[in-house]
């Protein structure tokens, strides 16, 4: 019974989160970008992140 209300431990937890993942979302578009900087010939397409095998939230930022 130390413990009336434990709800404010759970939140931290849960804000920790969406915390993590605008961060990861941020780091995503900012990786995208750069990539898309040293292509100034296909910015739209660029050969590096087309060549990536692992590169679905690039399709996702178009």
């Amino acid at each position: 019974p130390g413990f009336p209300y434990p709800s404010p431990h759970h939140h931290s937890g849960l804000i920790s989160s969406p915390s993590n993942f605008e961060h990861v979302y941020h780091m995503t578009v900012n990786s995208a970008e750069q990539f898309l900087s040293p292509d100034p010939i296909n910015p739209e397409y660029p050969p590096s992140l087309r060549s990536a095998p692992g590169t679905p939230h690039s399709v996702t930022l178009r």
